[in-house]
């Protein structure tokens, strides 16, 4: 029978993770539970987020907010999830400094810890930091992302851990792994990138851990910046962008349905991302994204729905044109790069 993540919870309730060890399908589960406000639970295991008091508040900044209460639904009555312990979460955002870093660390047993890194939320701030990586070695979520790390584990020093997240979560959990110095290397069993973005360089080298990246056929987040071979591609329910959301990801047993690869439109996000970073300047992208991005930002924690509405669509238009002449210059020019690449792009696609 097919399930989606909130079936597999309801499913192995009364399976311990002695009976039914960790597998991929529980890391999404706890990456896409990351997502949650852990900032207004008022119990400390995951069997208790259904009842704190402003458990609506659970779901604010979500992209599937029904899916996420009918997750902690099936956590209160699931013996397997309902009694994780959650600790360290963390819950920061910074405008100017364009960041926005959130993560929680799981205690699956005495000795072992799941560290969910959170992908973007449906801020605009967010968005902006993983553009960054065009232009940026290091993003100041990968290094924050190694900080948690080291002080989650000074914590817990008996603890091996599995490291994951969805969407730059993923992103951020690969590259702890190939970051840390090679006496904590051997603290981390398994990596799992859920649709995550790839690197400006080759991370694999550096990763000793075990690494599994899955993404769906559609994929588009997890097709940036990686053009390897190297992954898993599951079955989706939808199509498009909205594969994106592990709600929508089938699951069969214990594991996630594959597909054989992943789209054509997929594999030309990754080579026209790539060729993005490559072929133009890092001042160049930088300058674009800035600008662009500070057209659309409405205030200093701006959401995505609230630029979708037509008074502020209006408002992104009007700031362009009262833009001085060479912004809008090497606005255009910018743009006639990125849409000549997609087209040189196609052409040799379709040879």
């Amino acid at each position: 029978m097919l399930m989606n993540l909130v079936d597999y919870v309801i499913k192995n309730a009364n399976t311990s993770f002695q009976d039914l060890p960790f597998n991929q399908v529980d890391s999404a589960v706890l990456s896409q539970a990351s997502y949650l406000d852990f900032n207004v639970a008022s119990g400390k295991t995951l069997g208790e987020l259904a009842v704190s008091s402003r458990s609506e508040n659970l779901y604010e900044g979500t992209w599937n907010p029904q899916g996420n209460r009918d997750l902690v639904e099936a956590f209160q009555s699931s013996k397997r999830f309902g009694g994780i312990r959650w600790t360290e979460f963390v819950n920061v955002t910074d405008c100017d400094k364009q960041y926005q870093f959130s993560a929680v660390t799981y205690h699956l047993s005495d000795n072992l810890c799941f560290i969910a890194y959170r992908g973007t939320v449906a801020s605009v701030v967010g968005w902006k930091e993983d553009l960054n990586m065009s232009f940026m070695q290091t993003i100041p979520s990968q290094k924050m992302a190694v900080a948690y790390f080291m002080a989650v584990n000074k914590k817990n020093p008996n603890c091996q851990f599995i490291l994951g997240g969805h969407s730059k979560g993923g992103n951020l959990a690969e590259f702890v792994a190939a970051q840390l110095p090679n006496d904590l290397k051997d603290k981390i069993k398994m990596v799992y990138n859920l649709d995550g973005p790839g690197f400006r360089n080759d991370l694999s080298s550096k990763t000793d851990a075990k690494v599994l990246k899955m993404m769906p056929k559609n994929s588009v987040i997890g097709a940036i910046l990686d053009e390897s071979s190297d992954y898993q591609v599951v079955k989706s329910s939808k199509v498009g962008i909205r594969q994106h959301d592990l709600f929508t990801w089938q699951v069969s047993g214990t594991a996630f349905i594959e597909e054989p690869d992943i789209s054509r439109l997929s594999k030309g996000v990754s080579s026209l991302s790539s060729k993005f970073v490559v072929d133009l300047e890092d001042s160049a992208k930088e300058f674009y994204l800035d600008k662009l991005f500070s057209m659309i930002s409405i205030n200093e924690n701006t959401y995505w729905r609230e630029v979708m509405t037509t008074r502020n669509g209006w408002l992104v238009v009007q700031r362009f044109l009262q833009t001085d002449a060479e912004t809008k210059r090497k606005l255009f020019k910018t743009t006639v790069q990125l849409l000549s690449l997609a087209v040189a792009r196609d052409a040799s696609g379709s040879r």
